[in-house]
Order: structure tokens, then C-alpha cells, then sequence
């Protein structure tokens, strides 16, 4: 049965890395799924109050993504920029502690929407209109949210192989 959940797991971690660049359905559910399945087989643990936290954090952002308006345009650039600057945030913070972690996330998606904005197609946005925090807000926060959740995991098999 571990060989099961190691097997989804490691699909729904795919899932949510491909679903921060081409959201059809927030990339969180499925990393939040990984993190699940890892933890059922034995090979990261995680506390309970990390999993509440995170199922909250992906509950709001279902929530913001199906009140997002229609009119918003989507850009898998605007995601690719986010996303990658995202994940060079969480390798960069763990380098340093496992503890500033978040704090890396964050900061690579502010990098990652502001070297959007200052593209052709993301100068609708502008840096500093309340545009840039609301779009901010409907695409960088989801991507952030499955970077740290992909972290987490990561940072769980790390101390499993140093055990």
C-alpha cells in the first residue's frame, strides 16, 4: 500500500508543479493531495496543525479562484514568471533554513509579478496600481501557496534520508 501512496503522491506532485504554469484547477489542491499521500506513506511526516493550516490556505484560494472575475485575463506567462521565481525562492530560503522557507516563496513571487509587469504583455498591470495587487492576488498567492506546500515536502524527505 506504500508503494500506492508513494506512486500517487509523486503524480499528484507533478500535477500541481504543471498546474502552476497552466491553471485549469488550482496547482494547491493537488500539492495539497501530494503532501497527503507522502505523509500516508510513511516517507515525510507533517503536524496536524501544518496540514489545517495549508487544507485552509487551499480551501481560500479555491474560493478566490471561483470568485475571480471572467474578464481577468489569464497569462501562462505571467504564471511561468511567477512560478519559476517562486520555486528559485524556496531553493535559495532552504539553502539558508528550512524556517525562512515562506518567507523565499513570497519574495520570488513579488520578483516574478514585478519581471512580468515589466514585460510587453504585463504592462496592462502596472507596478504600482492596485491592479498589480489584485492580480498579485488571483495568480501569484495560488502559486505561492503550492511552491511552500512543494517545500514541504521536500524539506520532509530531506530530514527522512538524514534519519
Amino acid at each position: 500500500m506504500e508503494v500506492i501512496y508513494i506512486i500517487l503522491g509523486v503524480l499528484c506532485l507533478l500535477a500541481g508543479l504543471v498546474l502552476m504554469f497552466r491553471p485549469v484547477i488550482p496547482a494547491s489542491i493537488a500539492t495539497y493531495a501530494a503532501m497527503w499521500l507522502f505523509h500516508l506513506s510513511y516517507r515525510i511526516t507533517v503536524a496536524e496543525r501544518t496540514f489545517i493550516f495549508w487544507g485552509a490556505a487551499t480551501f481560500l484560494l479555491m474560493t478566490i479562484a471561483r470568485m475571480k472575475p471572467k474578464s481577468e485575463p489569464e497569462s501562462a506567462t505571467a504564471n511561468a514568471y511567477i512560478a519559476l521565481a517562486s520555486l528559485a525562492g524556496m531553493l535559495l530560503a532552504m539553502t539558508v533554513s528550512a524556517n525562512v522557507m515562506l518567507l523565499g516563496v513570497l519574495l520570488g513571487a513579488v520578483v516574478g509579478m514585478i519581471a512580468f509587469v515589466n514585460t510587453p504583455k504585463g504592462k496592462f498591470i502596472g507596478f504600482s496600481t492596485s491592479t498589480f495587487i489584485h492580480y498579485f492576488c488571483s495568480s501569484g498567492l495560488p502559486i505561492a501557496v503550492a511552491v511552500s506546500m512543494v517545500g514541504i515536502i521536500i524539506e520532509g524527505f530531506l530530514l527522512n534520508m538524514a534519519n
